[in-house]
């Protein structure tokens, strides 16, 4: 059995002098499942691999995204199947120390076989997303303040209003939707401002700010001041956000939408240097009259349309939280 630290074990592996072919080590003689750290000789390739009874139909093509690549190996013989996931780029060690890491976590109690394997690759499709979102070196500025906004407005207007597993599952941003939050009521764009006045949003589609099929919309503005030294940084709201849903149902889904947006803890000491400083916030709601684009009025051919809004020709449609917070629990119907 190996130790807990896949860093660890991969670092032992690649000691070890071997001549061609995969230097394996079992993770856990208790799992259910075969699952193996390993390193292929003689590139030292860093290697996790799963073998389970069964082979998916369809068979999943094999993926290969920034510094991975894994693949199904079917063993018809033995009617078995191997995940095997493969680092192909070292400095994406640490995102693929992480990545096999969660994988173990997930699978070490896995329930059955073919249950099994599916979340697997789930969990490397999210992987592979976070990848592509951020590379090795982790989100950008301009995307490490747009997902401070959308926890910051978690956090302050969501959790304590409602239950934390509703505050989740409303959180779709991550995943593309149209708006960052979305409830049966109405949904919520969030935009954050790091520059001087005037302050613009910048509104990346013609559907942000249209409304059409959302009984009501809301735009929240965050604007912020990059502050040097602040103990108030993204991975410090990260941490709030997960001690306020700690020991609730929604823990699980607010972290896979981290991994979503491109956030993982291998990046945090990067993250925390450079704090934020909040200079104002507002709350608007997106209703006749509002500087917008809409779909339906765009001629036809015209689309991936994007522009900009000043935050002062939008103060005229501002409403405070008490009136977003009665729209959100069903009092206030408009």
């Amino acid at each position: 059995m190996t130790s807990a630290d896949p860093e660890e074990t991969w670092r032992e592996l690649e000691k070890l002098s071997s001549g061609v072919g995969l230097v394996e080590r079992r993770v856990d003689a208790e799992a259910r499942l075969d699952i193996h750290l390993a390193v292929r000789k003689p590139e030292n390739l860093r290697c996790l691999l799963v073998s389970a009874h069964g082979t998916p139909t369809p068979m999943p093509p094999p993926v290969t995204t920034r510094g991975l690549e894994w693949r199904l190996l079917p063993d018809a013989d033995q009617d078995r199947c191997l995940l095997l996931v493969t680092l192909n780029e070292a400095h994406f060690s640490d995102i693929f120390t992480a990545l096999a890491g969660d994988l173990i976590g997930r699978l070490r109690h896995a329930p059955d076989d073919a249950s099994s394997l599916l979340e697997a690759l789930a969990r490397l499709e999210r992987w592979r997303r976070l990848l592509e979102a951020a590379g090795s070196d982790g989100l950008g500025w301009e995307h490490q303040i747009g997902l401070y906004g959308e926890l910051w407005f978690l956090r302050e207007h969501l959790l304590g209003t409602l239950d934390a597993s509703t505050s989740c599952k409303a959180w779709v941003g991550p995943d593309g939707a149209h708006q960052d939050f979305q409830f049966a009521a109405c949904a919520v764009e969030v935009k954050v401002t790091g520059t001087k006045q005037p302050q613009r949003l910048r509104i990346t589609s013609e559907r942000q700010l249209d409304g059409a099929g959302v009984p009501r919309l809301f735009l929240f503005h965050l604007s912020i001041d990059q502050v040097q030294g602040s103990a108030d940084t993204l991975p410090a709201l990260v941490d709030s956000v997960r001690r306020s849903l700690e020991g609730q149902p929604g823990r699980e889904l607010f972290e896979e939408r981290l991994l979503s947006a491109g956030y993982s803890d291998v990046h945090r000491d990067r993250y925390a240097r450079t704090g934020v400083g909040i200079r104002e916030t507002n709350l608007f709601e997106v209703a006749p009259g509002f500087p917008r684009i809409l779909e339906r009025d765009l001629p036809a051919g015209v689309g991936d349309v994007q522009y900009s809004v000043s935050v002062s020709a939008c103060q005229p449609f501002a409403v405070g939280a008490a009136v977003f917070r009665s729209v959100l629990i069903g009092v206030d119907r408009g």
